[in-house]
C-alpha cells in the first residue's frame, strides 16, 4: 500500500489526510478518528480554570474545595473550578462570595478549558476581568456585567 501526501496524487474524493489507497480505508480512518475525537471531548473536564489576582495590600488565601492557595499582594492563584462559591481569607476574615453567571466576553478560551480571571481589591470587592485583560487592571475603569463586582455573602471572623 503506497503512502501519498500530495493532493495531486490522491483521488479528489480523498479526505485531507494521507491517502492510503481506497475509499474503504479512508472511511475507516475517518470513523476511528471521529470516535477518538468524541471520546476525548467527552472525557475532558468542562470546568473552567479560575484565576484570582490579589490586588489588595494583604496576603490572601483562596479556598477551593479542600485546597488552599496563598497569594501575596500582586500575585495570582489558579485552580479548576468545582463550586459556585468562592472563599477568600483576608487577614483574619474569611469571606464567601457567590459567583454570578459569567458572560462570554469575560471568558478566555484555552486548550480544552475556559479561563476566568477575577481581581480582588483592597476593599474586598471581587471584579471579573474581560477576556483580553491581564491583571492588574484598574477594574473600576470599565462597567462590570450584572452581578459584578462580587459582594460578600458572608463574613466569618476567625
Amino acid at each position: 500500500m503506497a503512502l501519498s501526501t500530495s493532493w495531486r496524487e490522491a483521488p479528489s474524493r480523498c479526505l485531507p489526510v494521507f491517502y492510503l489507497g481506497g475509499d474503504s480505508v479512508n472511511r475507516s480512518i475517518l470513523r476511528a478518528f471521529s470516535v477518538f475525537a468524541v471520546t476525548l471531548m467527552l472525557s475532558c473536564s468542562v470546568k473552567p480554570s479560575i484565576h484570582v489576582f490579589n490586588n489588595s495590600t494583604q496576603r490572601i488565601i483562596v479556598e477551593a474545595g479542600q485546597n488552599k492557595f496563598i497569594a501575596e499582594p500582586g500575585e495570582e492563584v489558579s485552580f479548576v473550578w468545582g463550586n459556585e462559591e468562592l472563599t477568600i481569607v483576608i487577614g483574619t476574615t474569611r469571606v464567601r462570595y457567590s459567583i454570578s453567571t459569567v458572560p462570554p466576553g469575560y471568558v478566555r478560551t484555552g486548550w480544552l478549558r475556559a479561563h476566568v480571571t477575577f481581581q480582588l481589591e483592597a476593599d474586598g470587592k471581587v471584579f471579573i476581568l474581560r477576556s483580553h485583560d491581564r491583571p492588574p487592571v484598574i477594574a473600576a475603569s470599565y462597567r462590570q456585567p450584572p452581578g459584578y463586582p462580587l459582594a460578600p455573602i458572608a463574613h466569618i471572623v476567625r
